[in-house]
């Protein structure tokens, strides 16, 4: 449900901990651990996480296809400055 590594930080905390400011590509956050449950998933909320985990996976694989996409066809040109 979350990005990975705001799900790493939260997971890292114990109850009451409150942990140094994150970045990730939604912005800055602050995560505080007030408590945890101990309650199974139900079937529609295990397929929703595997969907949003396969949906991570083809956004982070399709956002490196385009980063690579967009610096193949970069072009620089180095002129020297008439003296």
């Amino acid at each position: 449900m979350f990005v990975p590594e705001f799900e790493q930080t939260m997971n890292q905390l114990r109850p009451g901990q409150l942990a140094e400011p994150l970045v990730s590509r939604f912005g800055v956050h602050l995560i505080e651990v007030t408590e945890r449950r101990d309650a199974p998933m139900t079937d529609a909320e295990q397929r929703s996480l595997a969907r949003n985990v396969l949906r991570e996976g083809k956004l982070e694989e399709a956002y490196a296809s385009w980063v690579q996409d967009i610096r193949g066809k970069a072009f620089i040109e180095m002129r020297e400055s008439p003296q």
